[in-house]
């Protein structure tokens, strides 16, 4: 039996997406096309656990584009703090030119919040992924920040 995450149409997407990935000439070309992967991944995992409006959490993630800051830190095997700040820097200048609606960041980072934890639970204590929720600055920033804009 097939599970959810190896079935139907969105693992020939990813498929697809990895292939091009594995294609383009540099990481930063190859960079959307992972974190586009990735996240579609973990929207089938998020169904497959049952989350709470997962297709919302999945499109916040990508409208704030905090998809990114999740591959980033898969890749580094946790948040950091500079990565965190550089995607805030990001955002408030999104709020400011209104690309990007407050709704979608504060969704957008309580997605990722969510996402991480999760990731972090399934990686195991001491796995190739860290997500602490108390004493972690970074988080704590974004945190913080969605706070911020509830108006």
């Amino acid at each position: 039996m097939q599970s959810t995450f190896q079935s139907g149409e969105r693992t020939e997407a990813v498929k697809g997406l990895m292939q091009q990935a594995e294609a383009a000439p540099t990481w930063n070309e190859a960079q959307p096309l992972v974190s586009e992967a990735i996240v579609a991944q973990l929207l089938e995992a998020m169904k497959a656990w049952k989350v709470p409006k997962a297709e919302q959490a999945h499109e916040s993630l990508r409208r704030s584009g905090l998809d990114q800051l999740l591959v980033e830190a898969l890749l580094r095997g946790k948040l950091t703090y500079q990565a965190s700040d550089r995607h805030l820097n990001r955002l408030r200048d999104a709020i400011r030119s209104r690309v990007i609606s407050v709704n979608d960041i504060k969704n957008g980072i309580l997605a990722f919040d969510g996402a991480a934890q999760r990731l972090a639970i399934v990686s195991g204590k001491n796995g190739p992924f860290s997500y602490i929720t108390r004493g972690n600055h970074a988080r704590d920033s974004l945190i913080t920040f969605a706070r911020s804009l509830h108006r």
